[in-house]
């Protein structure tokens, strides 16, 4: 068992201090209702509106002169076509990205594509995986002054900056740029401008810049690779860093817009590397896709939260996905239940994971033998081994776990879960003008008393979710769980209806309606920095009493802030 399992088990009950998420998480990111009124501009282009589905029809005729077509490096000559396409209008972030390869990015207001990926490859070796850059001097597309070429078919469309497009709607440097496309999975895309802080749209406009970098040194050079120095001349020349830039991956951030006051996921146009973004936030609408996009819901830091079937109302799961220089790529899972009798039970465990698994299955532990408060012994702490458990996620918001008891009474089963609370970070249902406390998303524990511990989360709206694992004065496992607002300049939160619970039993003899909810008292968590922190409490229950412990960090949430 590693250091973090014997330092570490959580508290959670569900249903009991989630306010808003109580009958399930409902996203924070919608599609605002004045979007609805937004029209293709183009004559050639005609919007309208189907149950949740915005549909496009286009013929990709430009509202803007263009080059002359066919011409030597393009011998395609442009005509009307008949696109169709359809995306969302209440799109929701995935739960990874999702590579755009040669399929069709978005659509442009006046009908014409974004296809911003070339299919040419250094000596046409597609395996080797040299493609060249559409806008780069490596090549010669044909591309004319809005960075347009045309297809085979006669589809004209483009690769680079849109200048035309840009004009006709009036793009300028001093002010938040039009809406100029939809990308294929329903999220607006705007021009190169926006505001320099995403939750402030009375900041100062700032063109955005991608995250995107040259990388250095030289190319290998070994007869099937182009060797020389990375220019630009192929995609693979770049690299991305995080926060380089304005904008993510993708090219995309979560802002607000002139169009969606209340935020939402927007990809913009870059004067550099991509310029048109290359992948998508969420899932992309079939009519845009050329080729199958790979949509297998791999296990990453959307994963962390609290999940519970939603037939069983008073138990559930913590997940934390962790990636940092503490712990790469380990998953940590708490289940709190009840046993047999009706007391608190939690089982836990950890298991490490590939980027591309499906599926992680962990041997799960129990622990007891201390009590509570001055009564607490770490060496008494006894840690035996329960089962397994497997977690596996379809998404954002549902997912399967499996367990198999190996203790008697315990025996196998499964449960549909539901998600209950998004962690700040992990890329599900976040909103503009989240604070900074979510680096303290994470494990914590005081190390003089190795075997009990919080489990924080932060969630939207500046709050945090708090779960302490530990003992009641009789021994028996306990956990405190409540959930706070943090006051964004002193990191302190608190939680002043702290609750635990009991009542239900384990597997098929679980009835919601035996979950009793116990009101205990008050918590107060001082977030320090990322490795500190404290925690006081004053239970309303004598037994428990008040005090106050320091805290040191033993794992932290991908996506955190606090796992570079």
């Amino acid at each position: 068992m590693n250091n973090l399992l014997k330092s570490l088990v959580f508290c959670f009950s569900a249903g009991m201090a989630f306010d808003a998420i109580a009958h399930g998480y409902h996203p924070d990111v919608s599609i605002d209702e004045q979007t609805k009124q937004a029209t293709i501009r183009s004559e050639a282009a005609v919007i309208s509106e189907e149950a949740n589905t915005r549909l496009i029809e286009a013929d990709a005729i430009p509202d803007h002169d263009t080059g002359q077509f066919p011409n030597a490096s393009n011998p395609n000559s442009i005509s009307s076509q008949n696109l169709s396409y359809r995306l969302s209008l209440n799109p929701e972030r995935y739960v990874r990205l999702l590579n755009g390869d040669l399929n069709t990015f978005g659509i442009a207001v006046n009908g014409v594509p974004f296809d911003p990926a070339a299919a040419e490859y250094y000596q046409n070796d597609r395996v080797n995986g040299w493609r060249y850059e559409a806008t780069s001097d490596a090549i010669n597309l044909g591309l004319d002054q809005h960075n347009a070429h045309v297809q085979p078919n006669g589809t004209y469309h483009y690769h680079g900056i849109p200048h035309g497009l840009l004009e006709n709607l009036n793009e300028q440097a001093n002010q938040h740029s039009p809406l100029i496309g939809w990308a294929a999975d329903g999220y607006p895309i705007y021009g190169r401008y926006s505001y320099s802080d995403p939750g402030d749209a009375n900041s100062v406009i700032k063109e955005m810049s991608s995250s995107y970098v040259l990388k250095t040194g030289t190319r290998p050079d070994d007869g099937s690779n182009p060797g020389g120095v990375y220019d630009g001349s192929f995609v693979e020349d770049y690299e991305y860093q995080s926060a380089q830039g304005d904008l993510n991956e993708c090219n995309a951030r979560l802002t607000v817009t002139p169009e969606f006051p209340d935020g939402t996921y927007a990809y913009f146009i870059t004067g550099g590397f991509p310029v048109i973004p290359r992948c998508w936030i969420g899932i992309p609408n079939d009519s845009f896709l050329r080729q199958a996009v790979d949509t297998t819901p791999y296990l990453g830091k959307s994963s962390s939260g609290a999940w519970y079937d939603m037939n069983r109302d008073g138990e559930g799961f913590l997940v934390e996905m962790n990636e940092s220089s503490l712990v790469n790529n380990q998953l940590n899972a708490y289940w709190f239940t009840y046993d047999q009798q009706g007391n608190p039970l939690f089982i836990f465990g950890a298991g490490s994971y590939n980027d591309d698994d499906e599926k992680v299955t962990v041997t799960a532990y129990t622990a007891d033998g201390t009590s509570w408060g001055e009564d607490f012994d770490s060496n008494a702490v006894q840690r035996s081994e329960w089962g397994n458990l497997s977690f596996s996620f379809d998404g954002c918001n549902s997912g399967l776990v499996e367990y198999n008891g190996q203790v008697a009474g315990f025996g196998s089963g499964q449960f549909d879960v539901s998600r209950l609370s998004a962690i700040l970070g992990s890329g599900c249902f976040e909103k503009v003008g989240d604070n900074s406390s979510s680096k303290a998303s994470g494990t914590w524990y005081n190390s003089e008393r190795d075997g009990e511990g919080l489990m924080v989360q932060a969630l939207s709206g500046n709050r945090l979710n708090i779960y302490w694992f530990s003992y009641r004065p009789d021994g028996v496992p306990v956990y405190i769980s409540g959930v706070g607002e943090t006051d964004s300049e002193s990191q302190l939160t608190v939680i002043d209806d702290a609750y635990m619970t009991e009542g239900a039993r384990f597997g098929e003899l679980f009835d919601r309606d035996d979950v009793q909810r116990i009101p205990w008292g008050s918590l107060r968590f001082e977030y320090i920095d990322c490795q500190n922190a404290r925690i006081t409490y004053e239970s309303s229950d004598a037994e428990y009493g008040s005090g106050q412990h320091t805290l040191t960090r033993l794992s932290i949430n991908e996506g955190s802030g606090c796992g570079e």
